[in-house]
């Protein structure tokens, strides 16, 4: 996908008079001619054989808004050709997410095509451990839900759908969507989401002691944690996430940690834990 041109800027000063006489037509005050409007100028100076030499060219500035995949066009930067997706906008700064966190101006971008973000997000894929035969759990169920009401209060849980990742992936553009067709269609990525690899057991320390897992329960140093507690804790913590899962009693409730014997563990370990047993 080509950038549209919108004019010439002249890049060094001493050669203003000498191209001024080429043209021998009106000169703009900024150095640059447009094509709208100096096209016959434009025309004797790519004859002269001086028009990309003198000058350079000046590209028409597309207009990006957050969630748009990027391609980086600046040759000053180690990132040049690769693709990105804008997380945020100050003024006509555009910040993604490339290492460190990237930020430029939109002369140096371009939208990148569907080939170009389904071929990037394949790439991350693989490098985040998506390769063919692993098994993980869905960003979300294509399916069906993830909560079942009963009686319009108490909540239900379905799990979430689990795959194993084959060789074809398929993007959606409309919805910023990666599908994996391996032991079925599943949601690999999602508007920023990913799936989440079974095979890796939870990095979690408490108290300077790191968490044993087995199929009993997890360990931290001479403690010992029922698998169940981490799985009826999550429970509690979905019903307090979902507010139409609850009876509200206007106390504005929100659990962020809990404490067990001597540990403390947030409400994201609770979740990761028990997702781990969940889906084992």
């Amino acid at each position: 996908m080509e950038k549209e041109i919108v004019g010439y800027e002249l890049i060094n000063i001493e050669y203003k008079e000498v191209a001024k006489e080429i043209t021998l037509l009106s000169w703009p005050t900024d150095d640059i001619l447009k094509t709208n409007g100096y096209f016959n100028s434009i025309e004797r100076l790519k004859r002269a054989g001086v028009l990309d030499l003198w000058f350079e060219p000046v590209y028409k500035e597309e207009e990006f808004k957050v969630g748009d995949w990027i391609i980086e066009l600046w040759d000053e930067t180690p990132y040049m050709g690769r693709t990105f997706q804008i997380t945020s906008i100050q003024k006509d700064v555009y910040y993604y997410n490339r290492p460190n966190e990237g930020k430029t101006t939109a002369k140096h971008l371009r939208k990148a095509t569907k080939e170009e973000i389904e071929d990037s997000l394949i790439e991350e894929a693989k490098k985040k451990g998506f390769i063919t035969g692993v098994k993980f759990i869905a960003v979300r169920d294509t399916i069906r839900g993830e909560y079942k009401m009963i009686n319009g209060t108490d909540c239900d849980f379905y799990s979430k759908e689990k795959g194993k990742i084959g060789d074809l992936f398929n993007y959606v553009l409309k919805t910023d969507t990666l599908y994996n067709y391996g032991s079925g269609r599943f949601v690999v990525y999602e508007k920023g989401k990913w799936a989440r690899l079974l095979s890796v057991t939870p990095d979690i320390t408490i108290n300077s002691y790191k968490g044993e897992f087995s199929d009993w329960g997890v360990r931290f140093g001479c403690a010992k944690i029922a698998k169940k507690t981490f799985v009826e804790l999550y429970r509690i913590i979905k019903m307090f996430e979902k507010d139409d899962c609850l009876v509200h009693d206007n106390s504005n409730r929100v659990l962020e940690s809990v404490t067990i014997g001597k540990g403390t563990f947030t409400k994201n370990q609770i979740k990761e834990i028990a997702e781990y047993y969940l889906n084992k």
